[in-house]
Parts: structure tokens; sequence; C-alpha cells
């Protein structure tokens, strides 16, 4: 998982930016941006967008680690599958204005930066399950490992982070069943292309090479 790379241009108008590649949105007719980095995959074009977008509120749960305490973020915006990745964008990033009255005050070294995007590569994902309590709303809920020179922390050997994401209009199921299905699928072709990088059996003089 990376957070903060996602970036939207003025409607079709590309982005004149190095490293910045996109995809377009027939939802929002916005179009889309990840930052390009060393570290992490941008959106190529041509990646498949999986209809519809929602509005959903995600709660970001990270653990105990040497680079802090546990703590939790909560923030309501835009959800969208594509065949590789989950994408996320806070409301906040659709508007025009954008507020002006943060601080100047370099963060704490145990402050994670405020969440506004994140994108989870279907690989990163551990476990994508459906929720559903008694006295709450229904919920899907990701466990995953954060992006290698990502912002999030390190979680540790035998730990995780969480994602819950809570979607309204009963669409909550319909959403797992995608990214469970684009999950799946994106983990077959890794296996497909772990077993293609194999070297080639070769017999010797003819007589196969015992494995």
């Amino acid at each position: 998982m990376s957070i903060n790379s996602v970036k939207f241009g003025p409607g079709e108008r590309p982005v004149s930016s190095q490293g910045i590649y996109f995809a377009t949105l027939p939802s929002t007719q916005q179009t889309l941006t990840m930052a390009f980095s060393t570290h992490s995959t941008p959106v190529p074009p041509g990646e498949g967008l999986m209809p519809p977008s929602v509005d959903a509120t995600v709660t970001l749960s990270i653990p105990p680690t040497r680079q802090g305490p546990k703590r939790a973020e909560i923030v309501q915006g835009r959800l969208w599958v594509t065949e590789c990745r989950v994408i996320f964008a806070a409301h906040s990033m659709f508007s025009t204005t954008q507020s002006s009255a943060a601080s100047s005050d370099p963060p704490g070294y145990d402050v994670t930066p405020a969440l506004t995007s994140f994108e989870i590569r279907h690989t990163s994902i551990q476990s994508c399950t459906y929720n559903l309590p008694t006295f709450s709303a229904n919920y899907i809920l990701l466990t995953f490992l954060p992006a290698p020179g990502s912002s999030l922390p390190d979680p540790g050997t035998g730990q995780s982070l969480e994602l819950k994401i809570v979607v309204g209009q009963g669409s909550g199921h319909r959403l797992w069943k995608i990214i469970e299905g684009e999950r799946n699928r994106a983990e077959e072709r890794r296996t497909e292309a772990d077993n293609e990088a194999l070297p080639v059996y070769e017999p010797i003089g003819g007589v196969p090479r015992p494995l």
C-alpha cells in the first residue's frame, strides 16, 4: 500500500509532470493519476477499471510499531477497484479550493501523514473478508502489508495493517466480490509469471536429468 499518491487533473486535461501516468474514470469524467516513484507502480494506460466507483468510509488501523504507537484514521471519500489495485481518494481531493490553514510545524517522528488517498495492489492483500455485525454497518476488512518505500510503518513480523471499508446503498457485498475476484486473478497471474520464469528443463545426453 502507498498513501497520498493519487492526484486529479482538471477534466481530461493531461497533467504535465514527469513520471505521471493516466487512467480515465468514466464515472467522474476526471483523470486519475498515480505519482511515479522508484518504489511504487503507477497505474498504466489501459488498466481495467471495475465500475462503478462507490462512496466509502475507510478506517486505516496501524498496530504499535518501533516507529510509533497504535493508531487509526477515519476518512470519507471515493473508492475504485481496477484489475490490479484498490484506489481511494478522500472527498477533500475533489474540492476546488484546498485549505491553507495547515500547520507549518513539522510532524513528530511517530505521526502518520494525514490520509488523503491510497492504492493497494491486490497482491499485497493478505485477506479480504465481508463482515455482518449485529449492531453496526456491514463492512469489508482488508489486511495487507505496506509497499516498500511507502510512508507507512513496517508492522513487523507477524503483524499487518488493516483497512475497514464501509459503503452504503447495499453495495458492500458486491464490492467485496469484485475485490476478492480481482485479487484471486492477480494471484493467478503472479503464479503463472513465476512458473514461466523457471529455468527450462533440459535432458542430458537424451536421458532425462533427475530433478
